[in-house]
């Protein structure tokens, strides 16, 4: 009986010191040793989607359980309130094999494998490894889902807009724009090259001038996507606006747009005047000038003016033409036929010169 005592008393004790060593050995980023490591505070609340990168950096000490011959660093972490997963990132090569981190001192995770996140933290990133090297590391959060960005495009070129996460049967795309106080009714769907279960699409602009173009000069689409439920956020319907705005190419003209040089003149000035597109300017003539006003002597100029939205595949330089004539005379008077008048009385004379230019043209 005593010896069934002892064996019991022996399994109480035993249970209570593994319970208390696990209790001693449980940590949390707030732990003692955990407060001395090479720590960064990083605000990324401004943006759902970003990316921290730490400067080269010294790792120092142990955190959450690690081994005491590893070097910890922590991140203190605050999101955005869409932020829903965190991924850690090792950004100095070579990058060994099996790396690991945690969130909050919870379990190992692969570095670069996103991890759910709960709230906007503080969240606590650690990575530890042995080893003094000095490394730079990357902080990436993100929403799960995205869309693109608000865009530009000239009109009669092209532009991709798309939805992160590949192509879902449930995504479909809709202008959301009004037309002249109409329902927002999808009425620009037609400049899409797809509206449903695309990832992507792409929005070819409509020429200025065209039926049906925005009169606002841009479209506002609307990308939409179911998302299911995850461990990081219960199942949802994304949506997103994509603003395009579109901006009529340049056109150019040239001033005056009849020149002539006087004959006791050998040169004169023609400006070209751009407008719309989006400057500034370039200016090529077809002598070889760069500059916006060029002095010429008789004869034919082109200029082409290009953008910052001007390239080969859809937008070439736009251009303007002029013939630059020379007065070269002779002149011819002329004062009309003879008259008879009764002394007293007056009688009007009209008379008229007239040049030629080096067309033969009158001037």
């Amino acid at each position: 009986m005593k010896a069934k005592m002892y064996n019991f008393l022996f399994i109480i004790f035993f249970l209570l010191t593994i319970a208390f060593n696990n209790r001693a050995h449980a940590q949390t980023c707030s732990s003692a040793d955990c407060s001395s490591i090479t720590t960064f505070i990083v605000d990324l609340s401004s943006n759902p989607d970003s990316q921290w990168v730490s400067p080269p950096t010294a790792r120092s000490g142990a955190c959450c359980g690690s081994k005491k011959s590893d070097n910890c660093i922590k991140f203190i972490i605050t999101t955005h309130p869409l932020t829903r997963q965190l991924a850690f990132q090792l950004l100095t090569p070579p990058i060994p094999p099996g790396q690991t981190y945690q969130l909050n001192c919870g379990p190992l995770v692969s570095v670069a494998t996103p991890l759910c996140l709960v709230g906007t933290g503080p969240h606590c990133v650690v990575y530890c490894k042995g080893g003094a090297d000095i490394s730079q590391y990357g902080l990436l959060v993100s929403r799960g889902v995205s869309a693109s960005p608000n865009l530009s495009v000239t009109s009669s070129c092209n532009k991709d807009m798309s939805i992160s996460g590949g192509d879902d049967a449930s995504i479909a795309w809709r202008s959301i724009t009004n037309v002249s106080g109409s329902p927002a009714n999808g009425v620009y769907n037609s400049f899409l090259s797809c509206v449903s279960g695309c990832a992507s699409t792409t929005f070819t602009a409509p020429v200025f001038g065209a039926p049906l173009y925005p009169t606002a000069g841009y479209v506002d689409f609307e990308v939409s996507k179911v998302i299911p439920a995850t461990a990081c956020a219960p199942g949802y319907t994304f949506k997103d606006t994509i603003r395009i705005n579109v901006i009529q190419k340049a056109v150019v003209s040239i001033s005056p747009p009849t020149q002539s040089i006087c004959f006791e003149n050998t040169t004169t000035t023609i400006t070209a005047n751009a407008s719309f597109g989006t400057p500034p300017y370039a200016y090529l003539w077809s002598n070889g000038s760069t500059t916006q006003s060029i002095a010429v002597v008789a004869g034919s100029y082109s200029v082409k003016v290009s953008d910052q939205n001007t390239n080969a595949s859809c937008l070439p330089a736009t251009s303007a033409s002029i013939n630059v004539a020379k007065n070269t005379g002779p002149n011819t008077a002329n004062i009309g036929g003879n008259s008879t008048i009764c002394s007293g009385s007056t009688v009007p004379l009209n008379g008229s010169i007239t040049s030629y230019d080096s067309f033969g043209n009158p001037v």
